[in-house]
């Protein structure tokens, strides 16, 4: 089913992309994509090649771009500028690398306890209307906001079992973002260790815990160094403590110099990407739920209806405010609340 739907939406690409003069069929264009994740994660490993595919294919092979995993080109740190500059054209991150300049690419990245997972973000975005948003903020930085990708569960994964809120104290836990607050409020101490030398801080004991995708676990290997994940209550698909969002950028200088067509080209095949990242996310949760920790070696622990109110108490109260910095961050986190309101989550 996926195969025929991939093929049918590439159809209709090529079919678009034909449709165009023949000096703008003469110019070809080279764009470079940079994935902040590492080489092993399967965004970076699986939906991002497949969009240069599918770029190269429904353009006639007049837009190639080449791909790059974190840290090949920049830091993780300094791509969101450098995109700004047009050192490339392409770039998925997550907010938290940018906030400094944006702080609405904070809270749309993550509220703790605040959207569930894939299908909450997909709701707030295209429903609440904060896709325009987002969208409108990032281009008055000279970036085109092409998709949100969220991620599913970003569930706290950990080498002790973390039964209660409580435990929570004096933990030594890897994040980042509003989760690094929300877990402070409980007691942990919490640092930022990049993806690429995590596994050997939980190894070593550096960091006893983690947030990052849950995936992480099976591709990135963390299963091997840790014990436990831990999500609130109830359990459905992906739904966790903290789910994070990420952004897929362009460049707004480079994508307003293509013609007409590449832009649609480049809009519907991010449009796909943002849908496909999704698929891989919400899949892997499935499958980890229903057997897949066990594969793993793996427990999974869920608090308790207490517990997980108490802790959306907590962050509501006392993480939210602290990232509502301007009028379009506390516009999101609002809407937010309402969304929530509507799923009968908050009263």
């Amino acid at each position: 089913m996926l195969s025929f739907t991939v093929s049918v939406f590439l159809f209709g690409l090529i079919v678009a992309g034909a449709a165009t003069n023949a000096t703008a069929a003469e110019k070809t264009y080279e764009w470079k994509f940079v994935c902040d994740w590492p080489a092993t994660d399967l965004q970076m490993a699986e939906a991002v090649p497949r969009f240069a595919k599918w770029v190269e294919t429904a353009s006639n092979g007049r837009l190639k771009i080449k791909v790059y995993s974190g840290g090949q080109l920049v830091p993780p740190s300094e791509s969101f500028d450098n995109l700004r500059r047009g050192t490339f054209q392409l770039l998925q991150s997550i907010g938290p690398y940018h906030a400094g300049k944006m702080p609405l690419a904070m809270v749309a990245f993550q509220l703790p306890m605040g959207p569930r997972g894939i299908q909450d973000y997909q709701k707030i975005f295209w429903d609440y209307g904060m896709f325009d948003l987002v969208n409108s903020a990032y281009r008055k930085l000279g970036v085109e906001y092409l998709d949100l990708t969220p991620y599913g569960g970003a569930n706290v994964t950990s080498k002790k079992p973390l039964r209660t809120l409580e435990d929570f104290k004096g933990l030594k836990m890897r994040t980042v973002g509003p989760q690094a607050t929300l877990w402070k409020e409980l007691g942990a101490a919490t640092t930022f260790i990049s993806g690429g030398e995590l596994y050997l801080a939980l190894q070593t004991g550096v960091v006893d815990a983690y947030t990052w995708s849950n995936m992480s676990v099976d591709n990135m290997k963390f299963h091997e160094v840790t014990k436990y994940m831990i999500m609130a209550d109830p359990v459905p698909d992906g739904n966790s403590t903290g789910s994070g969002n990420g952004c897929f950028l362009a460049n707004k200088k480079a994508f307003d110099e293509l013609p007409a067509d590449l832009q649609n080209i480049v809009v519907r095949a991010a449009q796909w990407y943002g849908r496909y990242s999704s698929m891989i996310y919400s899949n892997w949760d499935r499958w980890f739920q229903s057997g897949g920790a066990e594969k793993l070696g793996m427990g999974i622990i869920k608090l308790s209806p207490e517990d997980t109110a108490k802790l959306r108490q907590i962050a509501i109260e006392k993480v939210w405010p602290k990232f509502a910095k301007d009028e379009l961050s506390t516009r999101y986190i609002e809407t937010v609340k309402q969304f929530l309101k509507d799923e009968g989550v908050l009263k």
